[in-house]
């Protein structure tokens, strides 16, 4: 799952960075939705981190 995670995570870093780079010509619908996806991801990740940090 770490895999997973790690790919979808660089996915949405790569999808933050065209969307703060193209700011002004994208909708602000699809950068709702791409930060809904950002925040999905570090809650995953978080979550991870709590599981691994639990003995």
């Amino acid at each position: 799952m770490a895999a997973d995670a790690t790919a979808i995570s660089t996915d949405i870093v790569a999808k933050l960075t065209d969307a703060i780079e193209n700011l002004d010509s994208i909708p602000s619908d699809e950068i709702l939705v791409v930060l809904n996806e950002a925040l999905d991801v570090i809650r995953e990740l978080v979550h991870m981190l709590d599981e691994a940090q639990t003995p």
